[in-house]
Protein backbone atom coordinates (compact mmCIF):
# COMPACT_ATOMS: atom_id res chain seq x y z
CA UNK A 1 0.00 0.00 0.00
CA UNK A 2 1.30 3.00 -1.10
CA UNK A 3 0.70 6.81 -0.20
CA UNK A 4 -2.44 8.13 -0.56
CA UNK A 5 -4.18 4.32 0.12
CA UNK A 6 -2.43 4.00 3.33
CA UNK A 7 -3.56 7.66 4.55
CA UNK A 8 -7.18 6.21 4.28
CA UNK A 9 -6.65 3.65 5.93
CA UNK A 10 -4.74 5.01 8.60
CA UNK A 11 -7.44 7.31 9.31
CA UNK A 12 -10.06 5.07 9.18
CA UNK A 13 -8.23 2.33 11.74
CA UNK A 14 -7.98 6.20 14.13
CA UNK A 15 -11.35 6.54 13.54
CA UNK A 16 -12.23 3.65 14.62
CA UNK A 17 -9.97 2.91 17.54
CA UNK A 18 -11.37 6.20 19.13
CA UNK A 19 -14.73 5.02 18.55
CA UNK A 20 -13.84 2.05 20.35
CA UNK A 21 -12.38 3.20 23.01
CA UNK A 22 -15.14 5.72 24.18
CA UNK A 23 -17.47 2.66 23.55
CA UNK A 24 -15.35 0.93 26.46
CA UNK A 25 -15.19 3.67 29.04
CA UNK A 26 -19.03 4.33 28.43
CA UNK A 27 -21.21 3.24 32.18
CA UNK A 28 -23.59 0.74 31.25
CA UNK A 29 -27.28 2.06 31.78
CA UNK A 30 -28.46 1.63 35.80
CA UNK A 31 -32.20 2.07 35.00
CA UNK A 32 -32.98 -1.46 33.97
CA UNK A 33 -36.83 -0.09 33.41
CA UNK A 34 -39.38 -2.48 35.63
CA UNK A 35 -39.65 -0.27 38.59
CA UNK A 36 -42.22 -3.26 39.98
CA UNK A 37 -39.35 -5.99 39.20
CA UNK A 38 -38.76 -8.86 42.10
CA UNK A 39 -36.08 -7.54 43.64
CA UNK A 40 -37.56 -3.86 44.30
CA UNK A 41 -40.54 -5.37 45.98
CA UNK A 42 -40.16 -4.92 49.74
CA UNK A 43 -43.12 -7.36 51.57
CA UNK A 44 -45.07 -5.48 54.27
CA UNK A 45 -44.81 -7.01 58.02
CA UNK A 46 -47.07 -9.69 59.15
CA UNK A 47 -48.95 -6.76 61.24
CA UNK A 48 -48.99 -4.29 58.38
CA UNK A 49 -52.31 -3.09 57.06
CA UNK A 50 -53.20 -4.40 53.64
CA UNK A 51 -54.95 -2.80 50.80
CA UNK A 52 -54.58 -3.59 46.79
CA UNK A 53 -52.96 -0.14 46.61
CA UNK A 54 -50.36 -0.35 47.02
CA UNK A 55 -49.60 -3.64 48.28
CA UNK A 56 -51.20 -6.11 46.11
CA UNK A 57 -51.29 -3.80 42.72
CA UNK A 58 -47.33 -4.30 43.60
CA UNK A 59 -47.12 -8.15 44.04
CA UNK A 60 -49.33 -8.98 41.25
CA UNK A 61 -47.24 -6.72 38.80
CA UNK A 62 -44.14 -8.46 39.69
CA UNK A 63 -45.11 -11.70 40.11
CA UNK A 64 -48.64 -12.05 37.77
CA UNK A 65 -49.29 -9.50 35.40
CA UNK A 66 -46.88 -11.12 33.19
CA UNK A 67 -49.14 -13.78 32.52
CA UNK A 68 -52.83 -12.58 33.32
CA UNK A 69 -52.57 -8.92 32.00
CA UNK A 70 -51.27 -6.73 29.26
CA UNK A 71 -50.81 -8.71 25.65
CA UNK A 72 -51.44 -12.02 27.67
CA UNK A 73 -54.04 -12.88 29.21
CA UNK A 74 -54.22 -16.77 30.57
CA UNK A 75 -57.17 -18.51 31.45
CA UNK A 76 -59.05 -15.67 30.59
CA UNK A 77 -58.14 -13.68 33.47
CA UNK A 78 -56.75 -10.41 33.79
CA UNK A 79 -55.17 -8.94 36.95
CA UNK A 80 -54.07 -5.58 36.17
CA UNK A 81 -56.94 -4.00 37.94
CA UNK A 82 -58.47 -3.93 41.14
CA UNK A 83 -61.66 -4.73 39.56
CA UNK A 84 -60.11 -8.21 37.25
CA UNK A 85 -58.44 -8.99 40.54
CA UNK A 86 -61.21 -9.06 42.61
CA UNK A 87 -63.47 -11.60 39.31
CA UNK A 88 -61.67 -14.27 41.81
CA UNK A 89 -62.00 -13.24 44.99
CA UNK A 90 -65.56 -14.84 45.45
CA UNK A 91 -66.72 -13.77 48.95
CA UNK A 92 -63.75 -11.09 50.95
CA UNK A 93 -63.40 -11.86 54.69
CA UNK A 94 -63.23 -15.61 53.87
CA UNK A 95 -61.06 -18.05 52.55
CA UNK A 96 -61.96 -19.49 48.77
CA UNK A 97 -62.42 -18.07 45.38
CA UNK A 98 -59.24 -19.12 42.63
CA UNK A 99 -57.49 -16.26 44.02
CA UNK A 100 -57.21 -17.54 47.84
CA UNK A 101 -57.00 -21.48 46.22
CA UNK A 102 -54.53 -20.91 43.59
CA UNK A 103 -52.19 -18.73 45.89
CA UNK A 104 -51.63 -21.17 49.07
CA UNK A 105 -48.61 -23.10 48.88
CA UNK A 106 -50.43 -25.77 47.15
CA UNK A 107 -51.77 -24.31 45.03
CA UNK A 108 -51.21 -24.12 41.06
CA UNK A 109 -50.06 -20.74 41.32
CA UNK A 110 -47.90 -20.74 44.38
CA UNK A 111 -44.53 -21.76 42.06
CA UNK A 112 -44.56 -18.73 40.03
CA UNK A 113 -43.92 -16.23 43.11
CA UNK A 114 -40.71 -15.21 42.49
CA UNK A 115 -37.63 -15.18 45.30
CA UNK A 116 -36.66 -18.07 47.72
CA UNK A 117 -39.45 -20.55 49.03
CA UNK A 118 -39.42 -18.34 51.89
CA UNK A 119 -40.26 -15.43 49.93
CA UNK A 120 -42.92 -17.29 48.43
CA UNK A 121 -44.58 -18.45 51.31
CA UNK A 122 -44.61 -14.95 52.25
CA UNK A 123 -46.01 -13.85 49.48
CA UNK A 124 -49.16 -16.74 49.95
CA UNK A 125 -49.63 -15.25 53.50
CA UNK A 126 -49.92 -11.86 52.14
CA UNK A 127 -52.15 -12.60 49.48
CA UNK A 128 -54.61 -14.36 52.16
CA UNK A 129 -53.97 -11.89 54.62
CA UNK A 130 -55.54 -9.39 52.03
CA UNK A 131 -58.21 -11.27 51.54
CA UNK A 132 -59.07 -12.96 54.57
CA UNK A 133 -58.33 -10.52 57.13
CA UNK A 134 -58.51 -7.10 55.34
CA UNK A 135 -61.34 -8.38 52.80
CA UNK A 136 -59.48 -7.78 49.91
CA UNK A 137 -59.81 -4.07 50.29
CA UNK A 138 -58.88 -1.33 47.46
CA UNK A 139 -56.88 1.22 49.45
CA UNK A 140 -56.15 1.82 53.12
Amino acid sequence: MNGPVRVVFATLGSALLTLMTGCVAERPASDTGNALSPTVLSLPGPDQPLAYEPDMRQLFASDCVYCHGGFRVDDGYDMTTYRDVMTEVLNPGSPGGDLYVTTRPNGSMFKYFSGSDATRQAKSAMVSRWIVTYRAQQTR
